[in-house]
């Protein structure tokens, strides 16, 4: 079976209204975190590395919520940047093991 058209985009197609409509998506998406927000600020922190390169938010459960790279990280070769991410992760997770071996 061919199709000789499936590559082109029909004539109807809107862009602008395709972009309209994603970012209405992506604000509602926005809001729907926003009402979680509190929920994950209240169970999870941060750990930054010792040179304060980068920054790892993480739920006392495991679960990576967020890296954040500070103006250190500008100077670091992409390698050692790598590196010193996966240990500040590493560094965040078994906090959230000891936290939560704590719980009942």
């Amino acid at each position: 079976m061919h199709h000789h058209n499936g590559s082109e985009l029909p004539e109807t197609f809107d862009f602008a209204a395709s972009m309209r409509e994603f970012r209405d998506q992506m604000r509602a998406l926005n809001e729907r975190a926003e009402r979680v927000r509190h929920l994950i600020e209240a169970t999870s922190f941060r750990v930054e590395s010792a040179g304060g390169e980068v920054a790892v938010t993480m739920t006392t459960s495991g679960l990576l919520v967020g890296i954040d790279f500070r103006p250190a990280a500008d100077d670091m070769a992409p390698n050692a940047l790598a590196a010193t991410t996966l240990a500040t992760y590493h560094r965040a997770a078994a906090a959230a093991r000891s936290m939560s071996s704590t719980e009942p």
